[in-house]
């Protein structure tokens, strides 16, 4: 899936400064990136957003400035939640889902605790690599401050989580013969996902090269009528599944594009 958790026995291990790493890694490659953490207790009730969860409301987003908190009432399934994002999910915490994990321990003691879901990877300090090897056998065991090792372990969860979002269809409109290759020239800082047409609205007008942002029911009004019209024409397929319209309009010796 395109989701993973970071997991830990206790606060404190470290937890947080992977997910922090991981994240940076993904933004650096212009990656859609959502972080789910876990709390203990949110207290909200002398706020005014939590008054409106008393009377009934099912979502509440507050914002700010700076900020924009969006809020829901609980939810039951942490993966169910996370299929449902466009992009990769970072977990931090959640060990009895059974997203696949990475775990993160500071000591001996650190390494003995339970959870579900497959292990990515365990990061330890230097001195447990071989007791973290015996305990976690077939795993991929790595050294807290080890950046080669932990750069090799983001571009593979990366590339795994980015491969579970394109659409893989291998439409070769993004310019590379599979979805693989487009995930790993994103992965190497060469292209952006949102070059995929799964991110590319579905109709683009531009006026004199910019973009214009339609709003849903101009789009569909704009999209009905060219469908209308074109098939009041001769030797149009029956089955439309992509139109390019170009129009240069010559004025006053002046050009606009549309």
């Amino acid at each position: 899936m395109n989701a993973f958790a970071i997991i830990g026995k206790r606060r404190g291990v470290g937890k947080t400064e992977l997910g922090l790493r991981i994240v940076k890694y993904l933004k650096d490659r212009n990656i859609p990136v959502v972080v789910i953490k876990h709390a203990h207790r949110i207290d909200l009730n002398n706020k005014d957003s939590f008054k409106y969860f008393n009377v009934g409301a099912d979502n509440v987003i507050t914002v700010s400035s700076n900020f924009t908190l969006a809020m829901s009432k609980t939810i039951k399934s942490i993966e169910d939640f996370s299929r449902g994002i466009d992009g990769v999910v970072v977990v931090e915490g959640f060990k009895k889902s059974n997203l696949p994990k990475i775990v993160v321990a500071r000591s001996l003691d650190d390494l003995s605790f339970k959870f579900n879901g497959d292990v990515i990877a365990v990061v330890v300090p230097e001195d447990l690599i071989d007791k973290a090897r015996e305990m976690f056998l077939g795993s991929n065991v790595l050294p807290l401050n080890d950046l080669n090792a932990l750069s090799r372990l983001f571009r593979d969860v990366a590339l795994k989580a980015l491969i579970s979002i394109l659409p893989n269809a291998d439409c070769r409109i993004c310019g590379y013969s599979t979805c693989l290759d487009f995930a790993k020239s994103i992965i190497n800082g060469v292209d952006s996902i949102y070059k995929c047409v799964k991110y590319q609205d579905d109709i683009i007008v531009k006026v004199n090269g910019l973009k214009l942002n339609l709003g849903k029911f101009p789009r569909e009004i704009l999209k009905n009528i060219l469908i209308a019209y074109l098939k009041t024409l001769r030797g149009i397929p029956e089955k439309l599944n992509e139109i390019e319209v170009y129009i240069k309009i010559r004025s006053n010796n002046q050009h606009s594009h549309i």
